[in-house]
């Protein structure tokens, strides 16, 4: 809502400005300085106008987005989906990590050093009082992005300072993807259908991006290199090719996609 009014402010800023400006350039003498400056004017409010229309137009289709993701099917269940409320629930997370990923798992203070920086990067899915899985998505800085998809930074080398924190004013457009886990027992049920949607809605609600938005994820499994695949992810960098030894992937989703992405999830899991 913010970024939207300061959109706003600035377009009618640049548009009295404009204005002003033609009744400067009215006032030269020379008439192919006039028709010039006059032509340059026009294009350049037509551009601002473009821009400006294009941002209301993308926050638009965002809004139609989540709409539409609330309207998904989703079967009645008593699963819920919310953020993580405390350190102790972050604890009991990563111990259903370390025993999915063993010495590879980052350690425990690192990842709750990322979750102080940004307390919306993890949602956590209960039934009743039993976690079930959980979905992490973190916005990280430019910087720290490109350094993963290069391969030139570990997992566990990503700090606090690579986080875009709760109050980060410019748009968090580059997240990573550190884990999709669904416990053995319930996947082959309604709850990964569940934690892929719902922790989608929630992060388009409350990630604040813009468009440009990119997407990284580590691949730890063949069956988590499928699912990504599944999802529109890509592979960008060969294991090999990585200090963590594991393939990178890469999405750089349109609302289009994000839709498309939906459509998949829904499809794929309708039976479950």
């Amino acid at each position: 809502m913010r970024s939207n009014l300061y959109k706003y402010l600035g377009f009618v800023f640049g548009a009295f400005s404009l204005i002003s400006a033609v009744f400067s350039i009215v006032a030269l003498e020379k008439r192919w300085i006039l028709y010039a400056a006059l032509a340059c004017t026009g294009v350049a409010m037509i551009v601002s106008a473009l821009f400006f229309f294009r941002a209301r137009e993308y926050d638009n289709a965002l809004k139609d987005l989540s709409k539409a993701l609330e309207r998904t099917d989703i079967r009645a269940s008593n699963f819920e989906l919310r953020t993580l409320k405390n350190e102790a629930e972050l604890r009991e997370i990563w111990q259903i990590s370390q025993s999915i990923y063993g010495e590879t798992n980052v350690e425990f203070d690192k990842v709750l050093s990322w979750w102080k920086c940004y307390e919306k990067g993890v949602y956590v899915l209960y039934q009743e009082f039993t976690i079930v899985g959980y979905l992490s998505l973190w916005p990280l800085k430019k910087q720290a992005f490109k350094d993963i998809l290069a391969g030139n930074r570990r997992e566990r080398a990503i700090t606090a300072r690579s986080i875009c924190e709760e109050n980060y004013q410019k748009p968090r457009t580059h997240w990573y993807i550190s884990n999709i886990v669904i416990r053995n027992k319930y996947r082959k049920t309604s709850a990964l259908k569940i934690l892929i949607l719902e922790g989608l809605r929630r992060w388009i609600n409350e990630a604040k991006f813009e468009s440009g938005v990119k997407l990284c994820a580590l691949a730890y499994s063949r069956e988590g290199e499928a699912l990504l695949r599944r999802f529109g992810f890509s592979k960008f960098r060969e294991a090999e090719e990585t200090l963590d030894k594991l393939p990178v992937y890469l999405s750089t989703p349109t609302l289009g996609e994000f839709q498309q992405m939906v459509n998949r999830v829904n499809n794929r899991l309708t039976k479950l």
